[in-house]
């Protein structure tokens, strides 16, 4: 895999944990950009394009960062709940129709947690199952031990619209930039531009050198729609 597919894949909100000369796997394939369509170079006949919505993917990716979306299956949230040394999750309390239990949960047994250190932590652990997969939703895990979700109310639709401006906008030749700036990045940019606060740090991006970058393209695209 060479930076291009690397820096296109955070594009896609794909979070990788290892450099791109260590990475080795389907990943590794040439890919033409065509629309929003991405097509492997070499796809045979079998081989299906992979449709790319970028307004789609920035949703989700958005409003996981949020906790307002992206379901973890019940497993995960109880491996991280033991990792946590909590007794029960919200999803076990309701499953067992134990709501009378719920407020004494909310009181009595709430995770104490450093809001610098949550989200690192929680992903930590997660790098340690293997289950990458889930970094984006770790807002929902941590909402399921008792840690408050990130209230959007309105700004949800003002940040949808300013994402949808810089799509628009995004031109690789008037910007000088390849690749759209990473997702992830623009969602908490974006939450932070509209004031929004949410309850523990998110990094912006765990690559120094994507971060950089991102905060490069982010800047030039946002003074588009200003």
């Amino acid at each position: 895999m060479n930076i291009a597919h690397y820096e296109m894949l955070q594009e896609l909100g794909i979070e990788i944990d290892k450099p791109p000369s260590e990475i080795n796997g389907p990943w590794q394939e040439s890919y033409l950009e065509f629309g929003e369509t991405y097509i492997p170079k070499e796809a045979g006949a079998n081989r299906r394009p992979h449709l790319y919505n970028r307004t789609t993917r920035f949703m989700y990716c958005f409003t996981q960062l949020a906790g307002q979306s992206g379901h973890v299956p019940g497993e995960i949230v109880a491996k991280v709940s033991e990792y946590f040394n909590i007794p029960y999750t919200l999803e076990q309390l309701v499953s067992q129709r134990l709501i009378k239990c719920y407020y004494v949960y909310k009181r009595a047994a709430n995770l104490e947690y450093d809001t610098k250190t949550i989200w690192n932590i929680t992903r930590k652990f997660l790098k340690q199952e293997k289950l990458g997969l889930y970094y984006n939703r770790i807002p929902y895990i941590l909402s399921q031990l008792g840690v408050p979700n990130t209230p959007l109310g309105i700004k949800y639709d003002l940040i949808m619209n300013d994402f949808k401006l810089m799509s628009d906008k995004f031109d690789p030749l008037i910007l000088g930039v390849k690749y759209f700036p990473d997702l992830r990045y623009v969602a908490l940019r974006l939450m932070q531009l509209h004031g929004i606060e949410i309850p523990y740090e998110i990094p912006l991006l765990n690559t120094r050198r994507i971060l950089k970058k991102s905060a490069v393209k982010f800047d030039l695209l946002y003074a588009t729609i200003q």
